[in-house]
């Protein structure tokens, strides 16, 4: 087995985790950081096609999912609205009830 220098495996390891090719995109052969590259730019890719119904979208995944949700809770904010002023209708409405029961509850009819 040959003898290999300390400055030969510096260089070796040096060459595995530092690339031009990841910056340049000359197609060169690839070491670890150009893999990581290509994998880091595939995912950015992808994740852009995350939005609602797998369109492509300015916005990220989960701006396009809290833009949903915020309109969905405003949607929901406005029918609780509408309940609530329905309930207070009726508890006017029982409030009038209890009124002339109490004014005329001893009457017959």
């Amino acid at each position: 087995m040959p003898e290999v220098k300390g400055d030969e495996i510096a260089e070796a390891i040096r060459d595995t985790f530092c690339s031009e090719n990841a910056s340049e995109s000359n197609l060169g052969n690839a070491n670890v950081v150009d893999a990581i590259a290509s994998i880091s730019e595939s995912l950015r890719y992808g994740f852009k096609w995350l939005g609602t119904g797998d369109t492509a979208t300015p916005m990220g995944a989960i701006e396009a999912h809290a833009a949903t949700m915020k309109e969905a809770a405003e949607e929901v904010s406005g029918a609780l609205r509408e309940v609530a002023e329905a309930g207070e209708s009726i508890a006017d409405a029982l409030e009038k009830v209890a009124k002339a029961i109490r004014e005329h509850g001893n009457e017959r009819l």
